[in-house]
């Protein structure tokens, strides 16, 4: 049997073990009312029933594919973009998109991309959006090449060219204990940040590291940001102008089918009056969003390839989360087959995956 945690050896005296003790118990009471009353939140058992399994009913998930089901109904408002979405960015034009009664400020555009655009921006999120300097989850780990980790693994996977990555602390010869090769880790990355970089201990942006985010992603969430300009219902208005808008940061997560995103609020950034875009690629997932607390019960959303969500007004401060992955729900237009140059090693990544693409303005 442990003996548990034991005082530090610099604690010599009976009195400071004492006190030490004391403080240990204390801390241990703290964590065990807090758990247990995060537990016990609406948004935490939410959290909870869309992960168990077999899966759960999902008859209240809202699905923007079917607005007209009768549990729907009274709920999604259909609404027209202030400009359409181009077919030069997105391979299609659109100029609707949806909104909730019971939801303040979000709003959905479904699926706007066509099936060439999407494979397009996934390979951009693997290849293109990852290169350092923007850190990644593996970067306190292993020494991740300028050319990037993707690269990597294709040449592994298909020139059978071994370029083994050296762990952190490691010396630039490392052997094979103190290495591993691309695709020992690739499918352990899961977020890189872009532009401004994030510290996620600190929940503040480094101070110094800031980067340009790529062009034709810049491009992508300004078209959006104007579509919605004064998007709205009788309630509330998206009245951001997007010639305000600056696509300064963002996160990429990349999501393999057990992974979850446990209920957080984005509230990092100077201006949050600024829209958040999020994209979705691959398999579909369940996607909660509260309120300012936990207290607020979330609404499951359905989210699918291709589809993108704009958090604006009050929206941006609500709690959100990913419970659950949806297997076997990739399109068919991307799984592994499809014929599109350079496209399979993608499709077998995608296979077992999902990515969230999501960008937002620091600054005011």
């Amino acid at each position: 049997m442990s003996a548990g945690p034991q005082p530090p050896p610099h604690l010599t005296s009976r009195r400071q073990r004492k006190l030490w003790e004391q403080q240990q118990l204390e801390n241990a009471a703290k964590r065990q009312k807090k758990d247990g009353y995060e537990n016990k939140t609406p948004f935490r058992h939410a959290e909870r029933y869309y992960k168990q399994i077999p899966t759960p009913d999902l008859s209240e998930v809202v699905d923007f594919d079917r607005p007209e089901a009768e549990a729907f109904k009274d709920r999604i408002v259909h609404v027209s973009l202030s400009h359409k979405l181009p077919l030069s960015l997105f391979g299609k034009e659109t100029s609707e998109a949806y909104v909730l009664k019971d939801c303040s400020g979000l709003i959905v555009i479904p699926n706007p991309f066509s099936p060439d655009r999407q494979r397009y921006f996934i390979k951009q999120c693997l290849s293109r959006y990852a290169l350092p300097p923007n850190r990644s989850n593996l970067d306190p780990h292993y020494r991740i090449p300028a050319s990037g980790l993707w690269k990597s693994y294709w040449d592994e996977k298909y020139h059978g060219k071994i370029e083994r990555i050296p762990k952190v602390g490691s010396s630039s010869e490392a052997d094979d204990k103190d290495s591993v090769l691309p695709s020992d880790i690739f499918h352990r990355l899961r977020w890189i940040t872009l532009g401004y970089q994030y510290d996620w201990t600190t929940k503040e942006y480094r101070p110094g590291e800031q980067y340009m985010i790529e062009d034709d992603l810049c491009q992508l969430t300004k078209a959006i940001v104007a579509a919605v300009e004064d998007v709205g219902i009788e309630d509330w208005k998206n009245t951001y102008k997007s010639d305000r808008f600056k696509s300064e940061a963002g996160v990429i997560n990349y999501y393999q089918l057990k992974d979850t995103l446990m209920g957080h609020v984005d509230q990092s950034e100077r201006n949050m009056a600024a829209p958040l875009v999020s994209v979705s690629f691959g398999h579909s997932c369940i996607y909660l969003l509260g309120g300012e607390t936990r207290e607020t019960p979330p609404l499951p959303i359905l989210l699918k390839s291709g589809d993108v969500l704009i958090m604006t007004g009050a929206c941006r401060k609500a709690y959100h989360g990913v419970p659950r992955i949806l297997e076997g729900s990739l399109p068919s237009y991307l799984s592994a087959d499809v014929s599109d140059p350079n496209w399979d090693l993608y499709g077998q990544y995608m296979s077992t995956s999902r990515i969230n693409l999501n960008v937002r303005q620091v600054e005011l």
